[in-house]
């Protein structure tokens, strides 16, 4: 399970501990617009250079729920949370991807443009809180002087191996004997379905018949049907 801890590491310290740095500025003609989840009141989060593109990142900013950061501010180490956001062409001042706040968003700038991924939390097979991890790649490209986005499926394969499945299991297990925990267990057994579909397609009937799609569950059940498309397709 070394893999599970450093994953952890790594993001926790991507998303929680770097120092916050002043927002880069931007010209006058590429400024954030009254989008969703952008506001023409609002600096931009960051800018880029894709191919030769003007980009800028704009969205909420404020208190992260899951970590000691905060959204939308720029660190020294180049990275930030989103929750909230769209991505605009300051050629035309249009947006080219967003999201809304329901999710939360990892950016990585580099030399040559960014990295965005999809943030979900996994279950620890050691119990406890739940582990972050990058599910899907937002792949952004310049294609014959067109913005493309393709999805790419980013879960570390050790996140439903036999051997962490096995494991989830006999936490389940457990959680199911004490009925105090019911919520508890009905969650891990959710994650379980998806994990094992995700694991072998032979599941994924098993997957779609038993797991819950109402409630706070029902969005994530989609969530969760479409990274089993995505997988089906890479």
């Amino acid at each position: 399970m070394k893999e599970h801890f450093f994953i952890f590491l790594l993001l926790t310290f991507g998303l929680t501990q770097a120092q916050n740095v002043a927002t880069k500025t931007t010209p006058d003609n590429c400024a954030c617009i009254d989008y969703r989840c952008s506001s023409s009141d609002k600096k931009p989060i960051a800018k880029i250079t894709l191919d030769s593109r003007e980009l800028i990142f704009c969205g909420y900013s404020g208190k992260a729920t899951k970590y000691q950061g905060n959204y939308g501010i720029l660190r020294s180490d180049s990275t930030f949370l989103l929750s909230g956001f769209a991505l605009i062409d300051c050629s035309n001042k249009k947006s080219i991807f967003s999201e809304g706040e329901y999710y939360t968003d990892s950016v990585k700038l580099t030399s040559n443009g960014f990295e965005l991924y999809r943030i979900i939390w996994l279950p620890n097979p050691n119990g406890g809180e739940y582990l972050p991890v990058p599910a899907l790649k937002f792949k952004i490209q310049n294609v014959q002087d067109r913005l493309t986005v393709d999805t790419l499926l980013t879960i570390p394969k050790s996140f439903y191996s036999s051997s962490y499945l096995n494991q989830i299991k006999k936490n389940l297990d457990v959680l199911r004997k004490d009925k105090e925990k019911k919520m508890s267990a009905d969650d891990l057994e959710f994650q379980y379905l998806f994990l094992r579909a995700l694991n072998d397609t032979d599941y994924r009937q098993d997957f779609e018949d038993n797991a819950p799609r109402d409630g706070y569950m029902g969005k994530t059940y989609r969530d969760y049907q479409r990274y089993l498309e995505i997988k089906e397709r890479q």
